[in-house]
């Protein structure tokens, strides 16, 4: 028994650590966008990285249609749209394109394509193109340089719009 206890200490004395460490290295290391590739759930075409054009700032939300958060955060985002002024939104599920596309036209039935991209990544690509995707919503801003500048899970509104200067 005082075996397991030892080790429970130690695992979670690890843990606590590696996640400091990750948290201290992410944010010294200036992670670029990645050339990714999804597909528009609005009408199959590929989507790649490089073929998003945006002026300041783009912001990589990966989420999924049916989460309670991500309903709640577009339902916010729709209600301030204005704050998001100064990126181009690119959501991204590992759903099916038909709910994705429900979710697009629920909460942001006036979007264009100019201010926000509705993808489906039917291969479950976006964990080898992003690190440390566990919950939904999670934000990921990146300015005109395509440097990242956060990754925010479970955001709101205001957490994340204080990064587009």
């Amino acid at each position: 028994m005082r075996f397991f206890l030892i080790a429970f200490a130690l695992i979670a004395t690890l843990l606590g650590a590696n996640t400091a460490l990750n948290a201290q290295s992410t944010a010294a290391k200036a992670k670029k966008l990645p050339n990714f590739s999804f597909y528009n759930a609005l009408n199959g075409k590929v989507v790649t990285a490089n073929q998003i054009q945006y002026d300041k700032y783009l912001t990589v939300v990966y989420f999924d249609p049916s989460c309670e958060h991500c309903e709640a955060t577009a339902a916010d985002i729709a209600k301030q749209i204005s704050k998001f002024k100064n990126t181009k939104l690119v959501w991204v599920s590992i759903s099916d394109p038909e709910p994705v596309a429900a979710f697009k036209a629920k909460y942001f039935p006036k979007a264009t394509s100019s201010s926000m991209l509705f993808l489906s990544d039917k291969n479950t690509k976006i964990f080898s193109y992003f690190n440390n995707l566990i919950d939904t919503p999670t934000f990921i801003v990146f300015d005109k340089n395509k440097n990242q500048v956060a990754q925010l899970e479970l955001p709101t509104v205001a957490d994340i719009v204080k990064h587009y200067k």
